[in-house]
């Protein structure tokens, strides 16, 4: 009958969460590192479009006058994905936080050219903790009513060039480069700052994705 039905919805917040629970373990990471390992593709490829569209402008306002033209040639983080070595399940006031310590030791193919010289990146390394906020929990589906994503601590970014040798005009360029991406992170999922989406219906995205 209705009550029944009302009852089992109610319940779906809680079961929701002990399936989740019971999946994350500290150590247990297998089952979000095969899911990124699967994703992987289509977050390199979309990275890729981001720093075009994002990166570069930020690196170009930053260089004299004579490299304006810099751009990146091709991008490309590999094929060794993002991993994940801790995974936490943490209660929060209205829902549940998932702290993920994220690590990547890649050999991507990156090349960025300028009007001066062609430069590469032969190496990058990323760690650090991103926290994803699940709240509130509600008694209907969507069963979450959001859910918001950014790291308490600045995630330690490790850049090795290659080709800077031929690039003795402008000495700085690696520093404005470690800066650009070190900034853009920043500003866009460095807590205050955060990315999010809302799925409850009643909730203003606005307020929603304000600190707490």
């Amino acid at each position: 009958d209705a009550v029944e039905v009302e009852d089992q919805m109610r319940s779906i917040p809680s079961l929701a969460m002990e399936q989740l629970q019971s999946q994350v373990q500290v150590g247990e990471t297998t089952w979000i590192n095969t899911m990124l390992g699967k994703l992987w593709p289509l977050i390199d490829k979309g990275l890729e479009t981001y720093v075009h569209e994002k990166l570069t402008p930020r690196i170009q306002e930053k260089l004299p006058k004579f490299l304006q033209g810099t751009h990146f040639e091709s991008f490309t983080l590999g094929t060794k994905s993002l991993s994940v070595d801790q995974v936490r399940l943490l209660d929060s006031p209205e829902g549940v936080e998932l702290h993920l310590q994220l690590n990547l030791d890649g050999s991507p193919e990156i090349s960025i050219k300028t009007p001066a010289a062609r430069v590469g990146i032969k190496k990058l390394t990323f760690h650090g903790n991103l926290v994803i906020r699940l709240d509130p929990l509600m008694n209907s589906t969507p069963v979450v009513g959001g859910a918001v994503v950014y790291f308490l601590e600045p995630p330690k970014i490790g850049i090795e060039f290659s080709g800077l040798g031929s690039f003795l005009q402008f000495p700085g360029f690696a520093m404005v480069v470690q800066q650009a991406v070190d900034n853009l992170i920043a500003d866009k999922v460095l807590y205050p700052n955060m990315i999010g989406n809302v799925m409850g219906h009643t909730m203003d995205p606005v307020e929603y994705l304000s600190p707490k």
